[in-house]
């Protein structure tokens, strides 16, 4: 399967999305915040998901300078939210994001969307 970073400041939705990607097969890295976030991009992973809120670099400066950075913009990266507005979706989805989810989402659909996310990109 895939491996999948997943940037989150909040440990219980870290370990659920952790066990929720790996109980179908993918190896999962795990950032707490957005510096560690870049940093682990490097380790080159077929897909990111990406917490908005976070409490050093906001999530969609994390995404800008993701997608700026000629080594990881091919990645595709997936918003999570639990502070969804219209206008943070649309700046997540005009900066790069592949998919906008909001908090709380569903395990299901979120496993759908890595999934659909993933092998658009030939991952």
């Amino acid at each position: 399967m895939s491996r999948i970073l997943v940037v989150d400041d909040e440990p219980d939705v870290l370990m659920a999305m952790r066990i929720a990607l790996e109980t179908v097969g993918h190896e999962v890295l795990e950032a707490a915040n957005g510096a560690i976030a870049l940093d682990r991009a490097r380790e080159n992973p077929d897909g990111i998901l990406l917490d908005i809120r976070l409490p050093d670099i906001d999530g969609l400066e994390v995404l800008r300078r993701l997608k700026a950075d000629d080594a990881v913009s091919s990645i595709p990266v997936v918003c999570i939210s639990a502070h969804s507005s219209p206008g943070t979706r649309q700046s997540a989805l005009d900066l790069g994001a592949a998919a906008y989810v909001a908090k709380p989402f569903d395990i299901r659909e979120l496993r759908t969307i890595v999934a659909n996310v993933i092998s658009s990109t030939g991952a």
